[in-house]
């Protein structure tokens, strides 16, 4: 059984590690989506930057996810508006499919070859309560100009032939990829631009921070820089300890299959608030992940190892629901997501210390903010402003507000 995702499977030409000294207008702490993306960025921009991965360019969380393009945050869209106002939920969801399609103007633009399909997405309940909710964010979207439709139990077992589910909705503006193959590509476009890239070059100090410019230690050699981002997401408070009670490590976990001759599922499904999902890759895998809350306690922290307690439930779900023969489970694997305090992505400048921005917290929703977040960080180091409100996402914030 390979422990490795099933994106990570792959053979990896990798980028050599830091071996000396270096400097760079711009470092980038972490190769997964947001520092590559803000890398590309940077390079199209002229601006020299140099990224440090501790592994390898998306080994991280980017690489151990279901592959999912979601728009908005992990919440449904009727807990949004009632959290934070109409206006911003509205936004949210706005910059989550403008983030959508920048990563499918980058895979036509840069010719990167993962799969990438606007496939649409099913909003699943377990519940009836669930539902309820799920019509609720329906009605919020479709008055919001969002393509949003109510699909009722039996319309379910008709569409998706699955059991045990009290409805849902369908959103076809969602869709998936393989992560590794998007981001590794998006990579190679970023180099070809200029941009600089060190895997197995992990930081083992900051050394300075300041306004006269910043320096990081790794194993074989110091780098300084300008401005330093910290893409680091779930592991930003082993490198900045002020994030301690701003982003959680929370762990994910996702098993995948042999393929399937018969097309089972088209469009990826979110249930359960998000707690469970799965797709069918355009091979015929079936992926199947979450399943946290079965054993919550368990799934916090930094180990990316997979348990039977989880992994029990994703092989009952695929025996349930997919009763097959001959289909087989290949891959076994976790990954570790950073959740915020309140789901919402932190973007922007640390604060008090204008040489280093963050962008970091997804809680879970990488993909749907990800390459706009290195956009705009790309942007406050060109332009020292972003047309994104940045206050919304300001690393200072502990809760929601209007």
């Amino acid at each position: 059984m390979n422990s490795l995702s099933l994106w990570l499977d792959k053979p990896h030409n990798p980028y050599p590690p830091l071996r000396q000294d270096s400097k760079a207008d711009v470092i980038i702490l972490g190769g997964g989506l947001t520092g590559v993306s803000a890398a590309y960025w940077l390079a199209l921009a002229g601006i020299d930057c140099l990224v440090l991965e501790k592994h390898h360019i998306a080994s991280g969380a980017t690489g151990r996810n279901a592959g999912f393009i979601l728009a908005g945050v992990a919440e449904h869209y009727s807990r949004v508006v009632t959290t934070l106002g109409r206006e911003k939920a509205r936004y949210l969801w706005n910059l989550s499919l403008e983030n959508h399609s920048l990563i499918a103007s980058l895979v036509e633009e840069e010719g990167i070859v993962c799969d990438y399909r606007k496939s649409g997405s099913y909003l699943l309940a377990i519940s009836p309560s669930e539902f309820l909710e799920i019509q609720e964010t329906v009605k919020l979207l479709r008055e919001d100009h969002f393509s949003s439709v109510r699909l009722p139990e039996a319309r379910i077992a008709e569409v998706l032939s699955l059991k045990g589910f009290s409805g849902g909705s369908f959103n076809s503006y969602d869709g998936e990829l393989d992560p590794v193959a998007f981001v590794r590509g998006l990579a190679s476009a970023a180099h070809r631009k200029g941009a600089r890239f060190a895997e197995e070059t992990p930081v083992l100090e900051v050394l300075q921070r300041d306004s006269s410019g910043v320096r990081v230690r790794t194993p074989e050699g110091i780098v300084e820089g300008e401005i330093l981002i910290l893409a680091t997401n779930a592991y930003t408070p082993l490198v900045e300890p002020s994030f301690s009670d701003k982003v959680f490590p929370i762990r994910g976990q996702i098993l995948s299959t042999t393929p399937v001759d018969a097309r089972l599922l088209d469009g990826v499904v979110y249930a359960d608030y998000g707690d469970r999902y799965f797709r069918q890759t355009l091979d015929g895998k079936l992926v199947i992940g979450g399943w946290r809350k079965w054993d919550e306690a368990r799934e916090v922290g930094f180990e990316e190892e997979t348990t039977d307690s989880i992994q029990s439930k994703l092989e009952e779900f695929l025996a349930e629901q997919f009763p097959l023969a001959n289909v087989e489970i290949t891959h076994r694997w976790a990954g570790i997501m950073g959740f915020s305090r309140n789901g919402l992505p932190m973007i922007g400048p640390l604060p008090g210390d204008s040489s280093c921005l963050v962008a970091i917290g997804y809680t879970g929703h990488g993909f749907g903010f990800g390459v706009r977040a290195g956009k705009i960080l790309a942007e406050l180091v060109v332009n020292g402003k972003s047309s994104a409100p940045l206050e919304l996402f300001s690393p200072r914030r502990q809760s929601l507000s209007r």
